[in-house]
């Protein structure tokens, strides 16, 4: 499966659970499955952000999926993402990179939550 193939089944469930408000709370992956976890990674989300029907984000929340440094940038860099009030990292090897990635990012102000549990990420 290419990345552009999981974007766009991501987009299928997205509309499949829209409320119609405009805005996404998105747990990551949406399946919720092994099989998609799997799928998981940085090129595939970064084929979902450039989805032109992913509407704006509201909260992405990521477990246990293999994405790095790499998916932090793209969050950083994506207009879709400028507005989150939550951002989670759980599990996954992003280290300091993924934290530095962060470092003066314009949406950093909207931000009420920010976790990273066991990324990898050093005391310096």
């Amino acid at each position: 499966m290419t990345p552009q193939d999981w974007a766009a089944d991501e987009i299928s469930a997205i509309q499949n659970q829209s409320d119609g408000s405009g805005r996404l709370a998105f747990i990551l992956p949406s399946l919720k499955n092994e099989w998609a976890m799997k799928q998981m990674n940085d090129a595939s989300f970064v084929a979902l952000l450039s989805h032109p029907e992913l509407p704006v984000l509201e909260s992405l929340f990521f477990s246990n999926v293999d994405i790095t440094a790499s998916t932090v940038s793209a969050i950083v860099d994506s207009p879709k993402s400028r507005s989150l009030t939550a951002l989670s990292f759980a599990f996954e090897p992003l280290g300091d990179a993924g934290l530095k990635a962060m470092a003066g990012w314009q949406g950093l102000k909207s931000l009420t939550t920010l976790s990273y549990d066991k990324c990898g990420v050093t005391a310096a």
